[in-house]
């Protein structure tokens, strides 16, 4: 993966462990620990599966994930976690580097949930008529410089119009209202910028 950071992926879940010699500064929409947070070195990011009929209620998601940490020994307070139904086989990831910057990108992929910005919410009817379909883009973003606090905001923007774009490349819509499809109801992302790289103002 590059940045000093391991990777592992398995039928039912992927993970990153970063470098182990510098902490990160995260920052995502993750179900546990989401928001931005410091990292330790080595602490963990779990993409992990759920059935195609999970109901996103019972089991509650955050302890759901807490509980997979702790069963691998890995402390929950050091770890962010997504769920998704999709299939680790849409698993794909990309590097790229310049000027002594990489940047690598980890993305799993399902669109049958596919939304448009200002479809209606399904949270209303979760205990009625059932889950959406299954569907989740999940990106983890790590890069070995030290993002600013504006420039972890900035390329965190990016990472979102950047799987909106891929939306739109490949013309996947909304099955809710027929409109372009900026991703699922969902997504998740994370950017992790590990301390003490080259230093990124914007």
């Amino acid at each position: 993966l590059g940045c000093g950071c391991a990777f592992d992926a398995s039928e039912t879940r992927a993970t990153v462990t970063l470098a182990p010699a510098a902490s990160w500064l995260a920052l995502s929409s993750a179900v546990l620990n989401g928001g931005a947070i410091t990292l330790q070195p080595g602490a963990h990011v779990l993409n992990a599966t759920v059935p195609a009929d999970y109901d996103g209620v019972s089991p509650e998601p955050t302890a759901l994930l807490r509980d997979w940490a702790e069963a691998e020994g890995w402390s929950s307070e050091s770890c962010i976690g997504l769920l998704t139904a999709a299939s680790m086989r849409t698993l794909r990831i990309a590097s790229r580097s310049a000027d002594g910057v990489t940047v690598t990108a980890i993305v799993t992929a399902g669109i049958t949930n596919a939304r448009a910005a200002g479809d209606d919410a399904d949270y209303f009817v979760l205990r009625t008529v059932g889950a959406p379909p299954p569907g989740t883009i999940n990106t983890i973003v790590l890069t070995d410089a030290q993002l600013s606090p504006a420039a972890l905001v900035e390329a965190f923007a990016l990472a979102v119009e950047s799987k909106c774009a891929a939306c739109a490349d490949l013309g996947i819509v909304s099955v809710k209202s027929g409109r372009p499809a900026q991703g699922t109801g969902t997504d998740c992302t994370v950017l992790c910028s590990q301390v003490g790289g080259t230093p990124v103002r914007y």
